[in-house]
């Protein structure tokens, strides 16, 4: 196919399109946006841009004394007006581009021009730059003309200091980048315009200025970096929203709210990953990708986005229950100060799907009572751990500035735009400058908090086409659990609040600042495949992994050769033990264990705690040992109860799972987690998990009998989904330790682990 000519670099070129709509696309293409029309068209061509794209009209050579001003050459005070300013139609003094121009003063004066056109407020410009001035020198009877049209409407007085001025402007400025050159017969330019700008001053200032010109979101960049400043942060947290934070604290006081008040400051970055990080790859086209497992500990290509927290002083009160009434809280608290909170978040993001494949949370808080260290991991999911995952993206996104293209894709923002994506809706509020930049005003509202009746979660934002983040951030979360808070929620609302939120409230609030942006050079590009990608055949487990125990079995699978004794020793312990009738008669009858934990604490024997139902629905629990082979020597009772609230018996509803063992030796596979193995080695080794270790799983059905539940659950009528949680607490040094996972036994995926240090 023939190519064609590039077309000519020239002012006869002309575009449909406007400014903005050029400038857009010099955007998305990496150019500059400076410059008027026909300096962006030139440059879009210039970057293999099809002509076409632009709208290019080829026009036969203009005649210079066309009386009206093309519309690529016309001068535009905002780059969103239709109508183009054009001069009144003589020839013109100077031809000049002027760029980074500031002009200061008179905004604050009374009106510029007064009515009667007796007076003008000067206007003070300060550090204009001026480029490529090219003066005409045209005969003495055009000068006179040109200047006619400026004095016109003007006193006398005014005209005669203009003439005295009027070779003045012209001077180049010392060390300035100005060039005055000679240039003959050239078409009406926008000196005049610019000089009617400098001569009412604030009045044209405020119109330059006052607008901001509608953008699509920047991609991020490999390398780009943002320092910003946190203030006025508050965190309020009181009922069983504490009860996790003063366990950690080791404090015998009936603590039932907490307060913290920060400030300090934050880092928003995008890794640029090395050359190493492809070593499989055929090509580097996807330079400054990191490499990074998922919950199947495989490894994918990823965006590697890191958030840094510093609060120096953290003011922390604390309230206890009152002495009156010990159903409410003391309005009265105790406060110390000088607490010191360091808090680091990392992302990775999948290159081809731009899926979450895992998030990291490390922190460190030194408080009057000694101090706390952490570090929690989770892996994108869906299923019936979704519905969790969207609560928490809505506290994720607000404690950080916001990514614009994460939030808003490639829509324009403008005035009264609106969407909707990642659980928060936003709308466009208008134009305001803040830090001394012109920006729009977003706010947004997260959907889901909204319609399950949660509470609330507000964000406002201050974006600008130069950030591909927020430069400023207003905060305001608040979630409830206290039924009175809920009275005009529906029935369904008000359940998965109770299922979801814990009873009390938890409140956040604070605002951030840019202080400092950096950009990187190449931008990340999403959806792109790679070589070597994993599918997904490659990590979920075989067939003939998978147990099926619908057809009556009586638990999971657990298969274990490294623990002495297994959940099969454990239900078969049942009939030997005295006391536990309700068990005897369910496991008897086509009853199942739909939850098990074991404790291995005593080398001796193992302590297994069974929760059952029977073919009639009815639940409850049984408590032994097991010290060898099942029999009336080696099973001992220790307890029993009935459960009020327990699962349907629906042994069609089972779900086909890896036994216990199988998920024990993946995650004990140190080429899957070498976290939980080597190195920190929180789990086991390779031989087998650690003895202090408890075993969890646990069963979990959708009922009929609640209307919504399924759906919010992301799960179809009927279905189940069987999980394992295993959880260690040991000492180290001066350090306490506790160290939780789950995991889906369903297909072999974890969802996340933590560790907390405390002393």
């Amino acid at each position: 196919m023939p190519t064609l000519p590039l077309p000519p670099m020239s002012d006869e070129l002309t575009s449909p399109l406007k400014a903005a709509e050029l400038r857009n696309l010099c955007r998305q293409n990496g150019l500059s946006v400076s410059g008027k029309k026909s300096v962006l068209i030139g440059r879009l061509l210039e970057a293999d841009v099809d002509p076409e794209d632009l709208g290019i009209v080829f026009e036969e050579s203009i005649e210079v004394n066309n009386e009206i001003l093309d519309d690529d050459e016309a001068f535009y005070l905002n780059s969103d007006d239709d109508e183009p300013i054009t001069p009144i139609d003589q020839p013109s003094v100077v031809e000049a581009e002027i760029f980074d121009a500031e002009v200061v003063g008179a905004m604050d004066d009374e009106p510029i021009i007064s009515n009667d056109h007796t007076s003008i407020v000067e206007a003070e410009i300060i550090d204009a730059e001026v480029i490529d001035a090219e003066v005409i020198e045209d005969s003495q009877e055009e000068s006179t003309k040109s200047s006619k049209i400026i004095h016109d409407g003007l006193p006398s007085s005014t005209t005669s200091t203009l003439e005295e001025e009027d070779q003045s402007a012209l001077t180049p400025i010392p060390g300035s980048k100005r060039k005055v050159m000679p240039k003959k017969g050239t078409k009406p330019k926008t000196a005049l315009i610019l000089a009617l700008i400098i001569l009412v001053g604030g009045v044209g200032y405020w119109y330059y200025t006052g607008s901001i010109d509608p953008f699509t979101p920047d991609t991020i960049r490999y390398g780009d970096e943002m320092r910003y400043s946190i203030s006025d942060g508050i965190i309020s947290a009181e009922g069983e929203f504490i009860e996790a934070i003063v366990e950690k604290m080791d404090t015998e006081d009936d603590i039932c709210k907490i307060k913290i008040e920060y400030g300090g400051l934050g880092n928003v970055g995008v890794t640029k990953g090395g050359e190493s990080e492809l070593f499989d790859q055929s090509s580097n086209y996807l330079s400054g990708a990191i490499r990074q497992s998922g919950s199947y500990g495989f490894e994918w290509l990823t965006v590697e986005k890191q958030h840094q927290y510093t609060f120096e002083d953290v003011t922390i009160t604390r309230h206890l229950k009152s002495v009156i009434d010990q159903s409410k809280c003391s309005d009265i608290g105790a406060s110390s100060f000088g607490n010191s909170l360091d808090v680091g978040s990392t992302t990775w993001t999948e290159i081809r799907d731009q899926d979450v494949l895992r998030s990291q949370v490390d922190y460190s808080l030194t408080h009057e009572s000694g101090a706390i260290e952490g570090t929690a991991t989770s892996f994108g999911v869906s299923g019936i751990f979704s519905s969790v995952e969207d609560i928490q993206s809505a506290i994720g996104m607000a404690v950080s500035p916001v990514e614009l293209k994460e939030l808003i894709g490639d829509q324009l923002i403008q005035e009264s735009s609106t969407g909707s994506r990642m659980g928060w809706s936003w709308s466009v509020l208008g134009t305001e400058e803040v830090l001394g930049e012109l920006t729009w005003r977003i706010l947004m509202v997260n959907e889901d908090v909204k319609s399950l009746c949660l509470g609330h979660a507000y964000i406002n934002i201050w974006v600008n086409a130069d950030s591909p983040w927020a430069i400023y951030q207003e905060v305001d979360i608040r979630l409830s659990g206290d039924s009175q808070e809920r009275n005009d929620c529906s029935s369904t609302s008000q359940l998965i609040n109770d299922l979801v939120v814990p009873e009390g409230s938890f409140e956040m609030r604070m605002s951030m600042s840019k202080k400092e942006l950096q950009r990187g050079e190449s931008p990340v590009v999403f959806g792109r495949d790679y070589d070597n990608r994993v599918r997904s055949s490659q990590v979920r487990p075989l067939d003939s992994e998978l147990t099926d125990w619908q057809d009556g079995e009586q638990h999971i699978a657990d298969n274990s050769t490294s623990r002495s004794h297994p959940l099969e020793d454990a239900v078969a312990c049942i009939p030997y033990l005295d006391g536990a009738s309700g068990a005897k008669a369910a496991m008897s009858d086509d009853g199942y264990v739909w939850r098990a934990i074991d404790n291995r604490t005593n080398s001796q024997d193992t302590t297994w705690n069974l929760s059952w139902v029977d073919n009639g629905g009815t639940s409850g629990w049984v408590e032994l040992t097991v010290s060898g082979s099942p029999s009336s020597e080696n099973c001992t009772f220790l307890n029993s109860g009935v459960i009020e609230d327990g699962p349907n018996h629906d042994r069609s509803s089972l779900p086909q799972t890896l036994s216990l063992s199988a998920m024990e030796n993946r995650l004990l596979d140190s080429n899957r987690y070498s976290e939980l193995s080597t190195g920190g080695s929180y789990l086991g080794t390779s031989s087998g998990l650690h003895s202090e270790v408890m075993y969890r799983h646990i069963v979990a059905s959708t009922s009929t009998g609640l209307d919504g539940i399924s759906d919010w659950l992301n799960l179809e009528d009927g279905a189940s989904a069987a999980t394992v949680d295993l959880s260690r607490s040991w000492d180290e040094g001066q350090w306490s330790n506790n160290f939780n996972l789950a995991a889906d036994l369903s297909d072999g995926r974890v969802v996340g682990w933590s560790l907390v240090k405390s002393v």
